[in-house]
């Protein structure tokens, strides 16, 4: 049995769940008033399993209400459309398409349902993104310095703002960085942003109207920033919805105009553990308490006075670095780092699945995890490659 059959038939009914006691809207409903846009923004977090299986129900959902419907992605690079293109049309085999189209590691997992769908559907896929080689560039040198290559935005601006202030937080607050290398990360974060909008407005040029679904980070996407709000400069007179995911709850629903908020587990659901037939008396009281306590976790929401924590590994990553990847240093005794193993020096490329390009891309995955939950870590240690089991902490402020 395919892994996808269980959870097209799980899906639908984690979308009638809502944390928050309201009646969310029918799964139809809401693709029909979705399939009325011109540009819908699928906002995912990367390692939300049922996110991605979400994405692929509502993509096929979409085709059936609007035919003329162009798949735009992140995770392919403009550079690689050539590839992508003879891929779909049936001209080369898969094997040879992964190996030239520099796919993000979950691609199996995660999007080659999309790619999968497109090929059956003979849909348009655009490899919306700007290359990683480019947005390190930028990252290292600005983003003046690679303008005018034809796989990035012929524009691209740094602007003041939400955004950069979004930004800005998310990079934290680790000893060593300066304003300098904040603008540079930010102007490669922007880059990538101008060239996912320009891609996207590139389809509306001779002045057809197809549904563009466009898939993405949620921090690319959420709240109407990043690559949307470059979508509305460059064209205002396009309608645009944004579905973001940015809390672990399986719920639809809507937060205002042209927006709503797709919200899912992180990790597949698995059955309860079956309960023992009976406790002793004595032994109850307690036990009975504390399964009442996690069955029902507290809301977030409900205590702004406890703010939630910044997840950390426990070093602070060498900014100048030529790398690929991210250089420990500066790891702090004790820290979840240190305790599993590493050594300043090491150099991470993976997390997860996710590989880790350069310190932009280290700090945007590092949002995203867990604190508390087990990751693996992958570095290059010398000729080495080792993989860790790191417990994500809390950063200390």
């Amino acid at each position: 049995m395919s892994r996808i059959h269980p959870i097209r038939f799980l899906f639908p009914s984690l979308l009638l769940l809502c944390a928050c006691g309201a009646n969310p809207p029918r799964f139809a409903d809401t693709l029909d008033e979705l399939a009325g846009y011109d540009v819908v923004f699928l906002g995912e977090q990367h390692d939300n399993a049922v996110g991605h299986l979400a994405h692929r129900e509502m993509l096929e959902g979409l085709h059936e209400r609007r035919g003329e419907l162009v798949l735009a992605m992140e995770m392919f690079e403009r550079d690689v459309q050539p590839v992508l293109d003879r891929y779909l049309a049936g001209e080369i085999e898969e094997a040879e398409f992964l190996a030239n189209s520099r796919p993000w590691p979950n691609y199996h997992s995660d999007y080659r349902p999309l790619i999968e769908f497109a090929k059956s559907t003979r849909l348009r896929v655009i490899a919306a993104n700007a290359p990683r080689s480019l947005a390190k560039q930028a990252s290292s040198k600005g983003a003046a310095d690679v303008v005018g290559d034809p796989n990035v935005a012929a524009m691209t601006t740094a602007p003041e703002g939400p955004y950069r202030a979004k930004f800005v937080e998310s990079m934290g607050s680790h000893p060593g960085v300066t304003p300098t290398m904040i603008q540079r990360f930010y102007e490669a974060q922007c880059l990538k942003d101008d060239t996912m909008a320009e891609s996207i407005v590139r389809l509306f040029e001779d002045g057809s109207r197809p549904l563009v679904v466009h898939v993405a980070g949620d921090f690319h996407v959420a709240d109407h920033l990043g690559t949307v709000e470059r979508v509305r400069w460059r064209r205002g007179d396009l309608k645009l919805a944004v579905v973001s995911m940015p809390v672990p709850e399986p719920q639809l629903h809507r937060r205002g105009r042209d927006t709503w908020e797709m919200s899912v587990p992180v990790q597949l659901p698995t059955p309860p553990a079956p309960k023992p037939a009976a406790k002793p008396a004595a032994e109850s009281a307690k036990p009975v308490a504390e399964e009442q306590k996690e069955a029902k976790p507290e809301p977030v929401a409900e205590e702004p006075e406890a703010p939630q924590g910044r997840p950390a590994l426990g070093f602070m990553p060498d900014y100048e670095s030529g790398d690929a990847g991210v250089r420990v240093t500066a790891l702090r005794p004790g820290g979840p780092a240190e305790t599993a193993g590493l050594r300043e020096g090491d150099v991470i490329v993976k997390i997860g699945d996710q590989e880790v390009g350069d310190v932009g891309s280290y700090m945007e995955i590092l949002g995203n995890l867990a604190i508390g939950k087990k990751i693996e870590v992958t570095v290059k240690r010398g000729e080495e490659t080792k993989v860790f089991d790191v417990v994500v902490g809390e950063r200390i402020q």
